[in-house]
């Protein structure tokens, strides 16, 4: 299914000019896409432009065309200005059978692909590669299990190619890919793989993929098998890594928040599979602040649910736990909740149990211990207002006692390392 046509030739890494595009591979999975594709358009055109089949059907088909993206006939390729056309041809197609999005789904990967070899500027040879890779993506979301071995085989074509001709860049989404390829290899042959798949959320999530992450570990959630929810370990950490995506999408910074492409895109398919739902992300127009806030706080909300979720999970370890508090009862704080934020984060400090106490270990617990303060006085919780000080001035005495005697240890030592030099 991998193999590449045999005329083509891996190139060397060296490249004499560093803005030339590079050597895409065509692999056979994606041959075989073009191919099934090939005539498409030309049978969305038949349909649609029957006015008796569309009067029965009360469908007058998509706003846009499968030809009128792809320009045929004045030979202009599909370019990034034309995103907003392919997402509404995209919405009409997600409405049908899921099958018929599939299908309009290899039609579209597979052009992009052809049109990101015939381009001569690496920066747009880049971005169109890119946005097939998501719409290959989007072909394992909707196949059956959220599988497909076909479309993750193209991706790893994309990303070797990438990782070989611009290492610097692209190798260790190289190396990651290559993981992911071999879990979707084993939920190829094994769809009920529960560990397998959770490998799979982990390695999108560290390939910065982060929706297909998530559409992941909704299958496992729905895939594992009933227990209760208290001591279902493996449940409780999905609901926790879950709420890891949306936190870190709400904590970008509001340039971030504008300008990414791996954000809007997010956006766009977590839209697209929640339709009419109140859970909707509204997407930037513009850099006004008060857009990026309601963006962030929508990513906090359902940060919230999934760590609301987790802490249901009593079988969880408290070093899973207690972040996952931290998480939400700052996000709480941060909306004005003061009173659910003092629950949560005095709920959550029952879960304080360090193997040992280092630097790192004390500030993250003074940042805690700050936050349960200013909660309990926005909310007039004055006796616990009082306990949580008394623990942040026994915390930083202790956290003075460590400093100390961690800089006597680091004076000694270069005190040896002297006299060792002098002798």
């Amino acid at each position: 299914m991998a193999q590449a046509d045999s005329g083509d030739k891996r190139p060397s890494e060296a490249r004499p000019n560093p803005n030339a595009p590079i050597v895409l591979r065509t692999l056979r999975a994606e041959a075989v896409y073009r191919y099934d594709t090939r005539n498409l358009d030309r049978a969305e055109r038949q349909r649609y432009g029957n006015f008796l089949w569309n009067a029965v059907r009360l469908d007058m088909g998509p706003k846009v065309k499968l030809g009128d993206l792809v320009a045929e006939g004045d030979g202009k390729p599909l370019d990034t200005a034309q995103e907003d056309d392919l997402r509404a041809s995209l919405e009409f197609y997600s409405r049908r059978d899921s099958g018929e999005l599939v299908s309009v789904l290899r039609f579209f990967s597979a052009y992009l692909m052809q049109q990101a070899r015939q381009s001569k500027d690496l920066r747009r040879q880049i971005v169109l590669a890119f946005k097939a890779v998501d719409l290959l993506r989007m072909i394992v979301e909707h196949s059956p299990h959220s599988v497909s071995y076909d479309a993750e085989t193209i991706v790893g074509g994309v990303f070797a190619d990438l990782g070989t001709q611009l290492p610097r860049r692209f190798a260790r989404y190289h190396e990651t890919e290559v993981g992911i390829r071999a879990m979707m290899r084993r939920l190829h042959h094994t769809p009920n793989d529960h560990s397998a798949r959770a490998q799979l959320a982990g390695a999108y999530a560290q390939q910065t993929s982060l929706y297909d992450a998530f559409v992941q570990y909704q299958v496992l959630l729905r895939r594992l098998p009933a227990v209760r929810l208290e001591v279902d370990r493996r449940r409780g950490l999905a609901h926790v890594r879950i709420g890891d995506l949306f936190q870190g999408l709400a904590d970008l910074s509001p340039a971030k928040l504008q300008d990414g492409r791996k954000l809007r895109n997010f956006v766009d398919r977590y839209n697209l599979d929640h339709p009419g739902s109140r859970d909707r992300i509204p997407m930037l127009s513009g850099p006004e602040s008060a857009g990026v806030r309601h963006v962030q706080r929508s990513f906090r909300r359902l940060a919230n649910q999934a760590y609301a979720a987790a802490t249901r999970v009593a079988a969880l370890e408290p070093q899973v736990l207690l972040p996952a508090y931290t998480n939400l009862g700052g996000n709480l704080l941060a909306e004005g909740q003061y009173k659910q934020a003092a629950a949560v984060l005095a709920e959550g400090n029952r879960y304080y149990r360090p193997a040992r106490e280092t630097p790192p270990v004390f500030d993250q617990r003074l940042n805690y211990l700050n936050m349960l303060a200013e909660a309990a006085k926005r909310s007039h919780y004055r006796e616990l207002t009082i306990s949580v000080e008394r623990r942040i001035g026994a915390t930083q005495q202790r956290y003075r006692a460590l400093s100390a005697a961690l800089a006597e240890k680091e004076k000694r030592r270069a005190e040896i390392l002297a006299g060792v030099e002098e002798s």
